[in-house]
């Protein structure tokens, strides 16, 4: 735990005690909600432009970068981290159902009931996320930061302290939607906003956050082995710099402390849990895909996973002969089909 340069020159601990806006870190506790109220990594969502009330209420959430993809599955939306499609997503679970949910996971405090909270509005402190990224990592368990775990006198006999009690766990959320979350936070890493990762050289879920004129840059990450979260910001909130995005100024010093963390450490997958199915789906659809088809295989909560089948792609046609090419006027404003 890093939470400072030295304490002699500040004994504020940025790690328990700076309440920073996540950013687009907080968005896997919503999809998580998600995944218990029935939807999958296949569901399809719109991106798009979206305002939500009128006025000088009216709220506009775009997209970093401006880009909108149309409908997009769950798994890609996160993998992109698109805004609208987590503001929608909020908006169709239910803004209290998803505050309720978010107290498995120890965020305890009074949220803001609206719709920035997709966003990650709220502010948290960095063990605050790194302890509900736990959840994920410890397959549905919540488990309480322990700091001292041992103490010894000059003789190096253990002395009686309460923090000897060992790990305190506690059942936050199906072990099978903690997995389903993990898979979605591998393709952040694998083809997402945390690509940098990738130099860990092993498998490892995450996901980054950035806030507004990049005042808070975020990765929360973990292996099979280990989760740590990094946070890099200003205390006086000024921005950290152009493009100094979560990817760009928090990931490469996960990477860095994970490679010296873990370098002893035998490589190791994800634990699949019971409750999972994986099926081949067709992307644009999310439906199951058929022969000749374009697939992925996707996983979900036993259950959730889709019956139908993706329409059987249509056979090439035969060529027609050539002929002779003749082009008709069209009017500048009429529909062409």
């Amino acid at each position: 735990l890093v939470g400072g340069y030295a304490y002699e020159r500040s004994q504020f601990n940025r790690a328990t005690q700076a309440r920073r806006q996540p950013g687009s870190a907080f968005k896997p506790l919503l999809y998580a909600a998600a995944l218990d109220h029935g939807f999958t990594p296949a569901s399809r969502i719109l991106d798009a432009p979206v305002t939500f009330g009128k006025g000088r209420a009216a709220w506009s959430p775009q997209n970093f970068g401006g880009k909108y993809y149309g409908r997009t599955n769950l798994r890609d939306a996160l993998t992109k981290s698109l805004n609208t499609v987590s503001v929608r997503l909020l908006d169709k679970v239910g803004v209290t159902p998803v505050i309720d949910y978010l107290g498995r996971f120890g965020l305890h405090d009074d949220l803001e009931p609206n719709l920035s909270l997709a966003l990650g509005t709220a502010e948290v402190t960095l063990l605050d996320l790194v302890r509900a990224y736990g959840v994920f990592a410890s397959g549905g368990q919540r488990v309480e930061p322990l700091f001292i775990t041992k103490v010894e006198n000059l003789a190096g006999d253990d002395v009686p302290f309460p923090g000897t009690q060992g790990e305190m766990r506690y059942p936050a959320i199906d072990p099978a939607v903690a997995y389903v979350m993990t898979s979605m936070l591998e393709s952040v890493v694998t083809r997402g906003t945390a690509r940098r990762a990738l130099e860990l050289g092993r498998p490892a879920a995450g996901k980054t956050g950035t806030t507004n004129d990049s005042k808070d840059a975020w990765f929360v990450g973990y292996t099979p082995e280990l989760l740590t979260g990094v946070w890099v910001g200003f205390d006086a909130g000024t921005p950290l710099g152009e493009k100094e995005t979560g990817g760009r100024a928090a990931t490469p010093i996960w990477t860095t402390f994970m490679q010296q963390a873990l370098a002893d450490r035998p490589i190791a997958d994800f634990t699949i849990p019971e409750g999972v199915t994986f099926v081949d789906i067709e992307p644009w659809s999310g439906l199951r895909a058929v022969a000749g088809s374009s697939s992925r295989r996707e996983v979900f909560v036993t259950g959730t996973e889709p019956t139908g089948f993706a329409r059987r792609p249509e056979p090439e046609p035969t060529p027609e002969p050539e002929a002779p090419l003749y082009v008709d006027a069209i009017h500048p404003t009429a529909a062409v089909p």
